[in-house]
């Protein structure tokens, strides 16, 4: 009877110091996430910072540009395999860009760009998850090598705006830089390239008696 009280006691104490073990690993796990997401952070250029749906994949800081004067941005891929897409973003208030037409521009230059990348704006309104305007340059993206060359992104901003997010994004592999990023009103006679605007549609049916073109 003696011996069985002693096992009991020994394993009660062998699970409470388990336990105990588990405890610490876990908020210890916890604080290097942090201390990760915060170096991630602490990376990124002031006034930026680093998302997107595989966040971790990604890295991004400052360097000098390598022809000329001035600092760059970059954005590249840290796993052999990433998954998802990192960004280098930024979002503003839309209040003073309301009802105007705005174009974000910027030089990008890229290196073994596997799937594709680009530059983005997207307009949110009032309720969340709802995206007024948006373009990322998918159906132009940068893929493979490319020298610097000057791209840009062109949106209404209609008065029901909340805010206006933009950056930088990767999918899958490769290194993107950015320099002379710049958002600014435009004349409407520039063209939207808003990938949520409706197609252009015929003001009236045509060909209604299937005669000969």
């Amino acid at each position: 009877m003696e011996n069985t009280r002693e096992k009991k006691l020994t394993m009660t104490r062998t699970d409470g110091s388990s336990r105990r073990s588990w405890i610490l690993a876990r908020r210890t796990a916890t604080v290097l996430v942090v201390a990760c997401a915060s170096l991630l952070e602490a990376a990124a250029p002031d006034g930026w910072f680093l998302a997107g749906s595989h966040r971790r994949a990604y890295e991004t800081g400052t360097e000098p540009r390598s022809e000329g004067e001035g600092t760059v941005a970059f954005l590249r891929s840290v796993e052999e395999v990433p998954r998802g897409f990192g960004t280098l973003m930024q979002t503003v208030s839309a209040q003073k860009y309301r009802g105007v037409r705005l174009r974000l521009s910027a030089d990008l230059r890229s290196r073994d760009i596997e799937t594709w990348a680009g530059m983005w704006m997207r307009v949110d309104g009032k309720t969340e998850g709802q995206s007024l305007a948006f373009d990322n340059m998918q159906d132009r993206p940068l893929r493979g090598t490319t020298e610097w060359k000057h791209y840009a992104v062109v949106l209404d901003i209609p008065q029901e705006a909340e805010s206006i997010a933009f950056g930088f994004l990767i999918s899958g592999n490769g290194q993107l830089w950015v320099d002379e990023v710049d958002l600014e009103e435009v004349d409407k006679s520039i063209p939207v390239t808003d990938r949520l605007a409706p197609s252009s549609l015929p003001e009236e049916p045509v060909n209604l008696e299937f005669g000969d073109p």
